[in-house]
């Protein structure tokens, strides 16, 4: 996609299996498996997908996905399928990972920052040698020291050597812009310091919400994860983003939705909804 003097493109991190009870909270199975068919252990398939944008002067790669330092239990347990891959999306377009200047991690669950680093026969490396890490402090402290709730999701080894051993790691407070055309926003709801990425050209708006919006079934504003730490915040916050979404006729570009990749946000009956967009 060509928005101005920038080119962004999704790619493909590979997909991965959730629990639908907890991808959707409070709304009922009867309602949501309508939308999203669930297999025999109630999990459905969502993809990992990281944003890529070329500036004139730097390559910047927003999350990670999974990753593919796991054991045989994580991966049945996930069904986690790497037949995508980040280098693989990044070679189709005739990049490396050394051709990545800056990696932005939305918030630090595994499914976002797993590809951050690489296990090089027991050694952890980064996987994107030649990139800054940025990151949120607040984010960055809670995956330090997570509660009980939320431990399971965050693991040291997608980010701590980044900072212990490389030093490759920017840590920002707030909003934050990357140049002038990419903006980080904080967007709590999911994570206290989760953070989504704006990128601007001319008129033109593409908006990445990592967990603010995982899906496309997710714009509807009751369907909220189970995952979310601030249920309460993620509606609201929600609400702001997608006024101004529609003020502004964002193209949204979701990270775990299974079919859609692109779309826009549109009100119909009084209600928020997601109009899918091909590109």
């Amino acid at each position: 996609m060509q928005i101005g003097n920038l080119e962004v493109e999704l790619l493909c991190a590979g997909y991965f299996s959730l629990d639908g009870g907890a991808s959707f909270g409070i709304i009922p199975k009867a309602v949501w498996q309508k939308v999203c068919e669930a297999d025999e252990e109630n999990r459905i398939r969502v993809a990992c997908r990281s944003l890529l944008i070329k500036t004139e002067k730097k390559n910047i790669l927003v999350d990670t996905g999974m990753g593919e330092k796991w054991d045989d239990k994580f991966i049945e347990m996930y069904a986690i399928d790497n037949s995508s891959s980040l280098s693989s999306s990044l070679s189709n377009l005739g990049m490396k990972v050394e051709d990545i200047d800056i990696v932005v991690n939305t918030h630090l669950h595994f499914d976002h920052c797993g590809g951050n680093t690489i296990d090089n026969s027991g050694e952890i490396d980064p996987a994107f040698p030649n990139a800054r890490y940025v990151i949120q402090k607040g984010e960055w402290d809670w995956a330090l020291n997570p509660d009980e709730r939320s431990a399971g999701s965050y693991l040291d080894e997608n980010y701590q050597p980044l900072m212990q051993n490389f030093g490759m790691v920017d840590l920002v407070e707030g909003n934050f812009k990357i140049c002038d055309e990419v903006e980080l926003i904080i967007t709590e709801g999911h994570t206290k310091y989760h953070q989504s990425v704006l990128v601007s050209a001319g008129e033109e708006r593409v908006f990445f919400p990592g967990d603010l919006v995982p899906t496309s079934m997710h714009v509807h504003l009751p369907w909220i994860m189970a995952y979310d730490l601030f249920p309460y915040d993620s509606i609201q916050t929600r609400k702001k983003i997608f006024k101004r979404a529609i003020n502004e006729n964002w193209i949204i570009a979701l990270e775990h939705d299974p079919v859609y990749e692109f779309g826009r946000i549109r009100i119909e009956k009084g209600k928020f909804i997601f109009v899918p967009e091909e590109r």
